[in-house]
């Protein structure tokens, strides 16, 4: 009975939308990608600077519970992972 209350707010915690956020894992892992991508360093800046602002928009839409800022940042890194081919 006494490990039933951790067992359900690791439950919960776990099963957030945060968590499960699609965004919250791509835009970490595109960035160490980007960086390590065998592009001239302008593209890099430029597109590093595209990702940066799609993951403030996507940081906006989670603090206001906005959806639709949230789904403007993901089209932000898909159209970013199309063009350097990640």
């Amino acid at each position: 009975m006494r490990y039933l209350l951790p067992v359900c707010i690791g439950a919960i915690l776990l099963s957030s939308p945060v968590m499960a956020c699609r965004g919250t894992v791509e835009y970490s892992d595109v960035k160490a990608r980007l960086a390590m991508a065998d592009l001239p360093a302008a593209d890099k800046a430029a597109y590093g600077k595209k990702l940066e602002e799609g993951w403030a928009l996507h940081e906006s839409g989670h603090h206001g519970d906005n959806k639709e800022l949230r789904k403007k940042s993901l089209k932000i890194l898909d159209e970013i992972k199309v063009k350097v081919g990640l």
